[in-house]
């Protein structure tokens, strides 16, 4: 995978979750067609020379973290914060045995009832998958965001600059990029728990 050759964080704040993701995807949603996530009638525009991307995706089960204070409690006054993944965008660019991906990750969070203070910290990993479904590679980040005043909810824009190697016969879109945040096995049990019926 490489080591970034940029990792930046834009911080930006709303008053309601949909306002931030807004905020933060709207300036992003033209380069989406570069990674393959355009609708059909963008794919058919593209020339069937263009080069094709990795696959990006978020890690079920690990798109968004939910952190509480210290001590056992675990109902919602106990929440620090919480925070997903709420979209991508980027694109990238194949050379002689190589992709290097533009990777613009937007992540949204919200203040809970037990933050003490203004900030909250996350935690998150990108990893590179083969062709074969093997991780080649995989780097964890430190990230956070700041409430301002009473604002209850803030977010970031992750912007990574990523160099795959390719291997000989296989293509850039034969790779795979996940993306996740780094959560302690409480934090994955308490996702998994969220989501059973």
């Amino acid at each position: 995978m490489g080591t970034p050759a940029r990792k930046a964080r834009a911080a930006v704040a709303a008053k309601a979750r949909a306002a931030v993701v807004a905020a933060l995807v709207l300036p992003l949603l033209g380069a989406c067609s570069s990674l393959g996530l355009g609708g059909d009638e963008e794919a058919e525009a593209v020339p069937a020379e263009a080069p094709r991307c990795p696959v990006i995706e978020f890690v079920s089960g690990a798109e968004e973290v939910t952190q509480f204070r210290e001590g056992p409690g675990r109902d919602l006054t106990d929440v620090t914060s919480r925070a997903a993944f709420a979209d991508f965008a980027g694109g990238c660019r194949p050379g002689e045995g190589r992709v290097e991906v533009d990777l613009n990750l937007v992540l949204a969070a919200e203040k809970g009832p037990a933050l003490q203070g203004t900030d909250a910290g996350y935690r998150y990993f990108v990893a590179v998958a083969a062709p074969d479904g093997g991780i080649l590679a995989k780097q964890e980040f430190d990230t956070g965001v700041t409430f301002q005043g009473a604002q209850r909810r803030a977010g970031s824009i992750e912007e990574l600059t990523q160099t795959i190697p390719v291997a000989e016969g296989a293509r850039p879109e034969d790779y795979r990029i996940l993306v996740g945040f780094q959560l302690t096995p409480d934090q994955l049990r308490y996702n998994r728990e969220r989501r059973l019926p």
